[in-house]
């Protein structure tokens, strides 16, 4: 009898240790219980979630990003001797080579050998392809005087020719000088070409420009 009444009171007082340390630390008990708690709701809400969701969200923004634009751009109208004639956007600094790929090619009435394929283009630029003719005159057209002035960025070797003070030596300087720096960007730059000098230009200055 003895025995168990002192089992009754070890465990009273086991109970009353138990409910003195649960106040102490209520508030860590408290804040364990609110992490799992936190944990089972969370694992609750993504159970239904695939992870081939998740990629195509991420695959889908790899390629919104991959699309925008890198730099600038231009629009010329390709036409003439071409597969596809039309206006097509290119980026800057693009060639007479890039407009003629983008319309899909030449035709095979198409005189490739009458248009310098190097030459720079331009945005609102019209690029005609020039064809074959039977009395070998052809129909190519550069814009290069549709103001009354040359163009010495868009003008080939047989147009240069027509400025003062220019042979097909010089024309062929100016249209390599151009391949290898890029369009001139004011007409004095024209003095940079081997074999035109202060004088030379004074000749032409009123007969050029540089767009």
């Amino acid at each position: 009898m003895r025995r168990k009444w002192l089992q009754a009171g070890q465990r009273g007082d086991m109970i009353n240790l138990f409910y003195k340390y649960a106040y102490k630390y209520r508030l860590v008990i408290i804040a364990f219980i609110c992490v799992i708690a936190a944990g089972a709701v969370y694992a609750a809400v993504n159970a239904g979630k695939k992870p081939t969701e998740m990629l195509v969200v991420s695959r889908s923004a790899e390629i919104t990003e991959a699309a925008e634009p890198s730099g600038d751009t231009i629009k010329v109208y390709v036409t003439g001797e071409v597969i596809n004639p039309g206006v097509y956007e290119l980026s800057s600094g693009s060639r007479i080579d890039d407009a003629l790929k983008v319309a899909g090619g030449a035709t095979e009435e198409a005189d490739l050998l009458r248009i310098n394929l190097a030459a720079y283009v331009k945005d609102a630029q019209q690029i005609i392809i020039p064809g074959k003719s039977a009395d070998g005159a052809g129909n190519y057209y550069t814009e290069a005087e549709s103001d009354g002035l040359i163009d010495i960025n868009a003008a080939n070797e047989t147009e240069l020719t027509a400025l003062p003070g220019v042979g097909p030596v010089t024309a062929g300087n100016i249209v390599r000088y151009r391949e290898e720096h890029g369009p001139f960007k004011k007409i004095e730059d024209i003095m940079n070409v081997t074999r035109i000098g202060q004088k030379t230009f004074d000749g032409m200055k009123d007969r050029i420009k540089a767009e």
